[in-house]
């Protein structure tokens, strides 16, 4: 299931995970830290629609069809179209409300989510040519946002799980993201064997965020081997942006997915 990960040198960078760049119909990337892609009040705001703008340039795909959700760490999927086609694309125009997933069956329409340590999960259904992508922080994780977006790819556009291949982005991971008895709780009614999820050690509790994205997309039925996993904790790392490392003020990546 681990995905040897691949970087493009250019700028801006880019990250790519071959179990997805094997499909020429679909593009997938996800951007470094250094390219902050947030609208957080009291930031560049401007400067990121220029990132924006440049970082769909180089993906070759429309800035003006760039769609975003405004995330809430919940579990809600909006299929994108028509009028919400284009939604949050830039800061002026307003994402689409209380929404962790996005899918689409439309070509040239990338989809993009945002994290700081929280995963990013993109799931590819060559065969329908459908694509999701969503934002799953541990509440989400808790909340089930993996299995509503496999869920909404099936009853929207007709995929099977057997036919899917995923993603899941650099996140916070077990060797770093120490978590309290809330989490551990809040996970545990998702994941009852919390054993293979948490790592305990001195004391602490440590959670897997990845390792619990990737039981749950395997738990909607997609094979284990077309699920690729970044493998990258943000949290000591130095590549990506972390809420936990460096606060509140610190910047987002993001991933985007678009059809061609």
């Amino acid at each position: 299931m681990l995905d040897q990960i691949e970087v493009e040198s250019r700028e801006p960078r880019f990250l790519r995970s071959p179990v997805l760049s094997q499909f020429p119909g679909l593009e997938y990337a996800v951007t470094f830290r250094g390219t902050d892609m947030g609208t957080t009040a009291g930031r560049d705001i401007e400067g990121c629609r220029t990132r924006r703008r440049q970082v769909c340039r180089a993906l070759s795909v429309p800035f003006d069809r760039l769609t975003a959700g405004r995330q809430v760490h919940g579990n809600q999927v909006r299929i994108v179209t028509g009028e919400l086609i284009g939604s949050g694309h830039h800061p002026t125009k307003p994402p689409i409300p209380n929404t962790d997933g996005l899918v689409t069956d439309e070509p040239n329409v990338p989809l993009m989510v945002l994290g700081a340590d929280c995963g990013m999960v993109a799931i590819y259904d060559p065969v329908r040519h459908a694509v999701g992508l969503c934002h799953a922080g541990w509440r989400g994780t808790a909340a089930g946002i993996v299995e509503a977006l496999i869920g909404s790819m099936v009853d929207a556009f007709g995929c099977r799980a057997t036919h899917m291949v995923a993603a899941i982005s650099p996140c916070a991971r077990a060797c770093c993201y120490e978590v309290g008895q809330v989490v551990v709780e809040r996970i545990a009614v998702r994941f009852p064997d919390g054993a293979a999820i948490f790592d305990r050690r001195g004391g602490r509790t440590y959670l897997d965020l990845g390792g619990a994205i990737a039981r749950q997309i395997r738990t909607m039925g997609v094979q284990p081997e077309n699920i690729g996993d970044a493998a990258v904790c943000t949290i000591c790392g130095t590549d990506f942006y972390s809420y936990r490392r460096d606060g509140p003020s610190t910047g987002h990546f993001a991933s985007i997915a678009s059809l061609r």
